[in-house]
């Protein structure tokens, strides 16, 4: 059997495991980001066999660049379709937003209403850390207003492309760092 016949090449831009719904690139998620044998990955997936995820990794590492390019080209698709789909939302999202609003409003009246709310009482070594402890939850707000506005500043500001990429490379960083310091890479 060649390693070719163990998947389905129904498009350029979708390859599956022979005989299910499975992309090449869910098993390649699990396998490449998450650090999972290929045991944990047949656990994963329902429909697809042992010898399938070991297809999928030996198909992967004998053609990298072109599964890579396959896996980079699929996730900007999937980024283009959400945020056709955050410009362009259907009617049950609409509504489905609202209701949430809807929630969100009657949730905070509930808690300006109702002040004082009871707090189980804390065990151990825990009481010396809750310095808030037995405030209502106004008085917790109005003692942590100046972070309460500064966090919605920083929700509410927009970021230069610069300061993006800064963002951005800072997290490329990031993600190498932990990965340096980590047996099982999370990033890499």
């Amino acid at each position: 059997m060649q390693l070719e016949d163990y998947f389905d090449f129904q498009r350029p831009d979708d390859i599956r495991l022979k005989g299910t719904r499975v992309g090449i690139e869910n098993v390649l998620y699990e396998y490449l980001y998450r650090s999972r044998t290929p045991e944990e990955i047949v656990s994963c997936f329902s429909s697809i066999t042992l010898e399938q995820v070991y297809a999928a990794i030996l198909y992967y590492l004998h053609n990298k660049e072109s599964v890579s390019q396959y896996i980079t080209d699929g996730l900007e698709r999937e980024h283009e379709q959400w945020k056709q789909q955050q410009l362009n939302p259907t009617p049950t999202m609409l509504r489905l937003r609202k209701i949430r609003a809807e929630m969100e409003a009657d949730k905070r009246k509930k808690w300006d209403e109702n002040g004082d709310v009871e707090y189980p009482e804390p065990r151990g070594s825990l009481v010396a850390s809750l310095k808030n402890y037995g405030r209502t939850r106004k008085e917790q707000i109005k003692i942590n207003q100046k972070g309460i506005e500064m966090l919605r500043a920083w929700r509410e500001e927009k970021l230069t492309e610069e300061e993006l990429e800064a963002a951005r490379k800072t997290w490329e960083m990031a993600k190498t760092i932990i990965d340096e310091n980590r047996s099982r890479k999370l990033f890499s």
